[in-house]
């Protein structure tokens, strides 16, 4: 599915963003969690859902 290398990318984005690797896990999972509903990069592909998702998961972004 890719979801491990999408969650190691935006772990990485994160915690260079925040040197926080708490607030940085729960930013990648979040962004993982599209790799797992559609199939190749469709579910990762779109930013606006990746926006909505984080807000109800009280991510900032």
């Amino acid at each position: 599915t890719g979801a491990g290398d999408v969650f190691a990318a935006a772990f990485l984005v994160k915690y260079y963003q925040t040197d926080d690797p708490v607030e940085s896990s729960r930013f990648a999972n979040c962004v993982a969690s599209f790799a797992v509903e559609e199939k190749g990069t469709a579910g990762i592909s779109d930013f606006d859902r990746l926006i909505k998702r984080a807000s109800l998961m009280g991510i900032d972004l």
